[in-house]
């Protein structure tokens, strides 16, 4: 299902082609798909920060997506039309950009009781 934003800033084919190629997943632990992705875009900030140019951190495409995201998407629609976002469960969801679409946020798994439904341990 398609979520709610822009991609006005994104009109640089480079941008958008480095950009449309990450997804982020996000996990919805006591919060709502907004505060998931600030926190993991500062987690992701803070992580390239600290150890600059090392290849296993070589986060900058996820951070120009959700930098993006954050800053326009329309948070309290998308949490309108899908209740599923406004943090009343435990969540994994995917964010990802869609060329002339906008943004796309796919449900992955509902985590309970730190596993996800196929069993997985959430970090």
């Amino acid at each position: 299902m398609r979520g709610v934003g822009t991609m006005d800033a994104l009109q640089n084919d480079r941008w958008e082609d480095a950009v449309t190629t990450e997804q982020v997943v996000l996990r919805l632990d006591g919060g709502c798909i907004e505060t998931a992705a600030r926190r993991e875009l500062q987690r992701l900030i803070v992580a390239a920060l600290a150890a600059p140019g090392d290849p296993e951190v070589d986060s900058a495409r996820q951070i120009a997506l959700l930098g993006e995201f954050v800053r326009t998407a329309d948070f309290r629609a998308l949490r309108a039309t899908r209740p599923e976002l406004a943090g009343d469960h435990d969540l994994e969801v995917s964010v990802r950009l869609v060329p002339g679409v906008g943004y796309e946020v796919e449900v992955l798994d509902r985590v309970e009781d730190g596993h996800t439904a196929e069993g997985r341990r959430q970090k």
